[in-house]
């Protein structure tokens, strides 16, 4: 019985220790973590980082999404590129973003021009703070 319960007590503390929500970076358990907020007309159907190809999205009207980058980033934490692109009018921009551990790193897609207007060529991307 002693033995049974010093197994089960190992598998649990193995279990818990290999959680896949936290990862190292720099001796902090934090993941990387990316929102994109869509605030303009339309859908943004993907966003892509060094590292990562987010495929197949529909971030709608104002909807975000918070994409958890496990893997880290292999070229570090500044000036990282971030591209979004856009259903229906064209729009593919992109936007250098400084990620820091443990917080949240947030891009919106907005309306830089006539906010009554959908065209690709009054939107932008801006750092959210």
């Amino acid at each position: 019985m002693k033995c049974l319960s010093m197994f089960l007590l190992l598998v649990i503390l193995l279990t818990f220790c290999s959680s896949p929500t936290s990862y190292e970076i720099d001796g902090d358990f934090e993941a990387q973590r990316l929102k994109v907020t869509n605030n303009a007309c339309g859908i943004i159907k993907s966003v892509s980082l060094v590292g990562y190809d987010f495929q197949n999205l529909a971030i709608a009207e104002y909807e975000s999404k918070t994409f958890n980058l496990l893997d880290g980033i292999s070229a570090g934490l500044d000036n990282v590129n971030v591209i979004a692109k856009y259903i229906n009018h064209g729009f593919d921009g992109d936007i250098s973003v400084d990620f820091m551990t443990g917080q949240i790193a947030s891009i919106e897609l907005i309306k830089v021009k006539f906010p009554n207007e959908c065209n690709a060529g009054y939107f932008g991307l801006q750092v959210d703070k």
